[in-house]
C-alpha cells in the first residue's frame, strides 16, 4: 500500500510539473497509387493491381510548436510513382504497352495556426495548455 501511495504521488508530481511536447520527430511509410492515363485503376485493372499501391514511400516529419497559437513541420517525402499499361484489361492500352516509374523528393513547411477564442485562455500555462485539474483560475486570487 505504501509503495502504491508513493508511486501515485510521484505520478501526480510530475504530471503536475510537465509541460506540453513542443517538438515531435514522426516516421511514416507506405504506398502510391497512380491514377492517369497510364496504366488502370479500380475494375478496369487486371486482378487487384488496381487496388492496391504498386510503389513505396518513406516520410520523415519534424514538428515545431511555437506556443498555443501555432507550429510548424518541416516534412521530407521520398518513393516513387509508377505505373504500367500492362495491368489493364483495354485492348487499346495493351497495345500501346506504356510503362513509368518516377522518384518523387519532395520537401514542405506547413504551418498551423490556431486562432480559436478560448474563455480559459488566460488561466492557461505558459505553454498554452491547461492541465486536467485546474479549474480556469477560478478559485486562484490575483
Amino acid at each position: 500500500l505504501m509503495k502504491r501511495s508513493v508511486f501515485t504521488l510521484l505520478l501526480l508530481v510530475v504530471s503536475w510539473t510537465a509541460s506540453a511536447q513542443f517538438y515531435e520527430l514522426g516516421l511514416g511509410a507506405g504506398g502510391t497509387l497512380f491514377h492517369g492515363d497510364v496504366g488502370a485503376v479500380a475494375f478496369n485493372a487486371e486482378g487487384i493491381s488496381g487496388f492496391v499501391p504498386n510503389q513505396s514511400y518513406s516520410t520523415a516529419t519534424l514538428r515545431r510548436q511555437f506556443n498555443w497559437h501555432w507550429s510548424t513541420r518541416f516534412n521530407y517525402t521520398r518513393g516513387t510513382i509508377g505505373s504500367s499499361d500492362s495491368w489493364a484489361k483495354d485492348d487499346l492500352k495493351l497495345a500501346r504497352n506504356i510503362e513509368f516509374r518516377t522518384a518523387v523528393d519532395e520537401f514542405a513547411q506547413p504551418i498551423s495556426l490556431t486562432v480559436v477564442i478560448s474563455p480559459v485562455r488566460s488561466a492557461c500555462t505558459e505553454s498554452g495548455y491547461q492541465s486536467p485539474g485546474d479549474t480556469g483560475g477560478a478559485d486562484r486570487p490575483d
